[in-house]
């Protein structure tokens, strides 16, 4: 006002350009890409089980959706995932599954895996039963809102989970128990879109690893045979988002004819984190663990076992 009009107007000409909100340049980042210089990219965490390991590495803040028949033993993998993961890396974990109920019988079952055989007596000890207790109950928490399935509420509790216990793993199992909140207006697709979004964020924001287990849509038969076809991560039941939205998908397919059960990874988003393949596994059904196989070469010709794989979760686990 003291110096008049021309001054403002060369003010106003001077004036830098604020940060467009949102954006970012290179020099932004230049600690983050300093370390990658340095360091080079992370490859995430390993499970343990080397053929797995070879094509396919965890990390947090990414989300893993899993798919295949119903009955080929989804949920009994991604046990197995979380179970390696709070073994071998000390990770805490949160579940979110309502078809697990009642929960004890899910801690029965990840029981089962950490002791290497049937949760009774009649195969336990007191002191076992003890001690795997104590250690699901300081690694292991369930989220089972009264009547309120939505994700938003789901996503709430498991954050109150990451801030007063740690967890690092969230595992929404399945998808459709989900109460599904469509607006007027938007479509399936879209709303898939939305819904990966917000665990995409979820993962980012509180450095865990969200996995999804999802349905394929009813598969067909494979022409001239009994057989259901083996679904894709874009089967899905609902939209490709799922698959085109995910940081990792794997597709378990139990085949009884050979008694192997293979694991698809149809993707990891960067390469750092493994590359597409199949890891073969004997699963056991006296503990539901899941040891590394060699395929045979034709159905019902014998399974070989790798080597030392029976103890591969034991020689890194809970005891």
């Amino acid at each position: 006002m003291a110096e008049g009009p021309d001054a403002l107007l060369k003010a106003l000409e001077d004036a830098p350009i604020p940060r467009l909100e949102g954006t970012f340049t290179a020099e932004d980042l230049r600690e983050g890409l300093h370390q990658l210089f340095e360091e080079g990219y992370t490859s995430g965490v390993e499970l343990g089980i080397p053929n797995l390991d070879e094509i396919m590495r965890l990390e947090t803040g990414r989300v893993l959706t899993v798919t295949g028949i119903p009955g080929h033993g989804k949920s009994d993998f991604v046990d197995e995932i979380v179970l390696r993961l709070c073994t071998r890396q000390d990770w805490r974990a949160g579940y979110f599954s309502p078809e697990n109920t009642p929960i004890e019988y899910h801690h029965a079952k990840l029981a089962e895996k950490l002791l290497g055989h049937r949760f009774r007596k009649d195969f336990s000890t007191e002191e076992e039963f003890a001690r795997v207790v104590d250690y699901l109950s300081q690694r292991v928490w369930h989220i089972l809102p009264d009547g309120d399935f939505t994700l938003g509420n789901v996503l709430s509790k498991a954050r109150e989970l990451v801030h007063r216990h740690g967890i690092r793993v969230f595992v929404i199992d399945p998808y459709n128990y989900i109460n599904h909140q469509i607006p007027a207006g938007m479509t399936e697709t879209g709303y898939i879109g939305s819904f990966m979004n917000s665990l995409a964020r979820f993962a980012r924001l509180n450095s865990c690893l969200v996995i999804l287990v999802a349905h394929p849509r009813k598969m067909n038969k494979q022409y001239g045979t009994q057989k259901t076809e083996v679904p894709t991560m874009y089967d899905i039941n609902g939209s490709a988002n799922f698959f085109n939205m995910t940081d990792y998908g794997i597709v378990v397919d139990r085949q009884d004819e050979m008694g192997i059960v293979y694991i698809h990874v149809e993707k990891t988003r960067f390469r750092n984190f493994g590359t597409k393949g199949n890891a073969a596994f004997c699963y056991d059904v006296t503990n539901g663990r899941y040891s590394p196989c060699t395929p045979p070469p034709e159905p019902g010709m014998q399974v070989q076992p790798w080597k030392g794989a029976k103890d591969l979760f034991s020689s890194e686990g809970w005891i």
